[in-house]
């Protein structure tokens, strides 16, 4: 296998929202393969009896997430969406594939949220200080201004020609909360079309995509263990994943502190303020990208928005964590999560 120098090959780490869990007299898994990219760590998990060419795939895939990073982010000035940024408030600017295909799942999932979900509020985190981690209480005549500069109905999109146009000066695409989900679903492509036909891919452990299983056998799936947000040491769950992909949106590592109120990174492009309603929101879906988005749009959603969602799109299943009734209890709520998907602990 000829590794790239920053793949590496350790025992599936425990740290995160989930984590592959194995079974107690399962084997481990033989290879792990991860790479840094869209400023988290990407894995592939490999069972024991993957192809041989399935190593030399896996660093394709990874590959392909490096590339697409260089497409995508908006921390790289190089990249076509900084371009994007740059210059679509002047005129029509001629897109990639890659960035077409983004924008039209973009615009899609925004319209299927009733606008929970919106990709051009990068000046909304920018004006809380997220964008740069350094989180601040903003005047209401700022969040107010950074309203105004956000909105996907102020993208001119025209799919067929893949030009876009953005209708109002200081519109920025932010693809943060489906650029990880659609890179796992490019990457996984390349294992599958490679005939390998087990193995788990995820970023940063809150977007994942499992297919087949964790030991090889068909009966089987790949167990997802779910922790407390804050409190990692305590698992509160299991998803049996298999052929489908997940997507876990929270707040517990981008929060601070004002006048002893706390505020997390996700914004509500709605009101212009953090969303308080969970502590997280796991979303299971067919398609990475569709779990990410979702999970982000559930996650500043209330609970009677989820209602309307989840019995509009059956194929996804989404679980909340929420505080309980009493000081330091969970609650937790399940749409579309039928056993044995879910089994609480």
């Amino acid at each position: 296998m000829n590794d790239s120098e920053n793949e590496t090959q350790n025992p599936p780490s425990k740290q995160g929202v989930f984590h592959a869990r194995e079974g107690r007299e399962r084997p481990p898994l033989q290879i792990e393969l991860s790479r840094n990219a869209m400023a988290c760590q990407f894995q592939v998990l490999l069972n024991l009896h993957h192809p041989a060419a399935a190593p030399e795939l896996a660093v394709r895939a990874l590959d392909r997430i490096t590339e697409l990073e260089g497409v995508l982010s908006i921390y790289i000035e190089s990249s076509e969406l900084s371009l994007i940024n740059r210059t679509a408030d002047q005129g029509p600017v001629e897109v990639s594939a890659p960035v077409a295909d983004l924008i039209s799942k973009g615009l899609d999932f925004h319209r299927d949220s009733f606008g929970a979900f919106d990709f051009t509020s990068a000046t909304l985190s920018e004006t809380w200080g997220f964008s740069r981690r350094q989180g601040r209480m903003p005047s209401p005549e700022a969040i107010q201004e950074a309203l105004a500069s956000c909105g996907s109905q102020w993208l001119d999109w025209d799919a067929e020609r893949k030009r876009l146009t953005y209708l109002r000066k200081g519109l920025r695409l932010n693809p943060g909360g489906i650029g990880k989900g659609y890179a796992l679903d490019r990457a996984a492509k390349i294992l599958q079309e490679g005939g390998v036909n087990d193995f788990l891919i995820h970023g940063g452990k809150s977007s994942a995509l499992a297919f087949g299983s964790q030991h090889g056998s068909e009966s089987e799936c790949w167990l997802i263990a779910v922790r407390h947000p804050y409190r990692q040491e305590e698992l509160l769950g299991e998803i049996r994943l298999q052929n489908q992909a997940l997507g876990t949106s929270g707040a517990a590592n981008q929060f601070f502190y004002y006048q002893g109120k706390r505020y997390g990174h996700v914004i509500d492009p709605r009101t212009g303020w953090p969303a308080e309603h969970w502590l997280s929101v796991t979303v299971v879906g067919p398609d990475a990208i569709s779990t990410d988005a979702m999970a982000t749009a559930a996650f500043v959603m209330k609970g009677e928005e989820i209602d309307v969602y989840a019995e509009r799109f059956p194929e996804m299943g989404i679980l909340t964590i929420g505080q309980g009734k009493r000081e330091g209890e969970t609650e937790i709520r399940t749409w579309n999560l039928e056993s044995p998907t879910w089994t609480p602990f």
